[in-house]
């Protein structure tokens, strides 16, 4: 056999010997990743057992996890249900559903914290948390009503005849401190380190009110081409009617 053979065959060894061993790399890598994993979620209080936990405990623990007592959490689940019908054999039930909503808003929590806790992947606990939210702002429409009349104070008042026309309703905002134990602080850290309750109120003259726990509900509003019809005007600390 000439040299030049000789050279080729050995050329050919390298060629199927780093072949092989990328070979061998990627199939060790296949059956580590694979066939030889360590599974992630694998709580002994899984999925529906310990949201089943709460709802069958005390009700005073579930008010603290969920800022919703058992009378509304039920009638809740009912109307998700109803709006957001799902398969009998989806893996997650309509009440694991509100609870990750729920205890999301409640706690603060963020998508590997509610992964934790409820023992699911990030993809389903982010699917389930947007199903539930589009449907609870849906419900707006059904439970949030605007009163009927116009204020009695107004009407029978007549200092206030005129000056309140246009007046939808009186809002406010600041950060109230707060003062919590250790393990309760993460839902009130505030982007500056310390701890407040960012509270952002509206009230009308018959005291019907509602609060918000971040102005970014007004910075919503004040989107490019939003008017009011009829010179209508919601005052603040920092608007008045002059």
């Amino acid at each position: 056999m000439s040299e030049d053979s000789v050279a080729q065959l050995e050329d050919v060894s390298d060629e199927d010997e780093d072949v092989v061993r990328e070979l061998g790399f990627f199939a060790g890598y296949h059956g580590h990743t694979y066939f030889d994993k360590q599974h992630y979620h694998n709580s002994i209080l899984t999925r529906s057992d310990w949201v089943a936990e709460l709802v069958e405990g005390n009700p005073t623990r579930m008010f603290r996890s969920y800022r919703m007592t058992k009378p509304v959490f039920r009638p809740f689940c009912a109307a998700l249900d109803n709006a957001d019908r799902q398969t009998p054999w989806s893996p997650v039930s309509v009440e694991d559903k509100a609870a990750i909503f729920l205890y999301s808003i409640a706690k603060n929590a963020s998508n590997s914290d509610l992964q934790e806790r409820f023992q699911h992947s990030g993809e389903t606990i982010h699917r389930h948390f947007y199903r539930v939210f589009d449907v609870a702002c849906n419900m707006a429409s059904t439970y949030l009503v605007q009163p009927a009349t116009s204020s009695q104070l107004l009407q029978n008042e007549p200092q206030y005849a005129g000056q309140f026309d246009q007046c939808r309703l009186v809002f406010n905002r600041m950060h109230i401190p707060a003062y919590v134990h250790s393990e309760k602080a993460k839902p009130f850290r505030e982007r500056t380190g310390k701890l407040s309750q960012n509270v952002f109120a509206a009230c009308t003259f018959v005291v019907e009110w509602g609060s918000q726990n971040h102005v970014a509900i007004r910075s919503d509003t004040q989107c490019p081409g939003l008017s009011t019809d009829g010179g209508a005007y919601v005052p603040s600390k920092r608007s008045r009617k002059s």
